[in-house]
């Protein structure tokens, strides 16, 4: 699937060290309505002080990124079992997200207002994130994505909400 740009408002970039250079960045990110995730080895770090999230680490920490390895590992087996083989679910190779097919229940803009509304979750429609192609069909319709980027807990009882609202 490929990303449609410009990225709508309310989308994350990330940055890679958290400079001035970052700092700037990610205020001129947040005027445009953006949120911003820095990377970077020091808490304190000027684009830090602004962005919206901050992941603290040494670039070459490789204990650091053989931890969240695990935990991506973890949270796509909790998807594993608590999605199991609804909504055309299968195990990505890679990456953080889940793409759901949920055309059999009103659509990707339809679910995604459903989740928010009766289950608190903010997912986005699949639509959203390609543009048509050549045949005029759009990749992402009728699938949401949802993030797995909240730690265990929360993501297994937002996999519970997904299955008890979307039936």
């Amino acid at each position: 699937m490929s990303t449609t740009f410009p990225l709508p408002p309310g989308s994350t970039i990330g940055i890679l060290g958290g400079g001035q250079l970052g700092r700037m960045l990610a205020e001129a990110a947040a005027r445009l309505g953006f949120d911003v995730a820095v990377l970077e080895r020091d808490a304190d770090s000027p684009a830090g002080r602004v962005a919206a999230h901050t992941l603290v680490a040494a670039y070459d920490d490789e204990a650091h990124v053989e931890k969240n390895r695990e935990l991506y590992v973890a949270k796509f087996d909790l998807a594993d079992q608590i999605i199991g083989n609804r909504y055309g679910y299968k195990r990505p190779a890679g990456g953080f997200f889940l793409w759901l097919d949920v055309s059999e229940r009103g659509g990707d803009e339809a679910a995604t207002v459903k989740l928010w509304r009766e289950g608190g979750l903010r997912v986005i429609p699949g639509h959203y994130l390609a543009r048509d192609g050549a045949d005029g069909r759009n990749p992402g319709m009728g699938y949401i994505r949802v993030a797995l980027v909240q730690d265990k807990d929360i993501t297994a009882d937002a996999l519970h909400r997904i299955v008890e609202v979307l039936g």
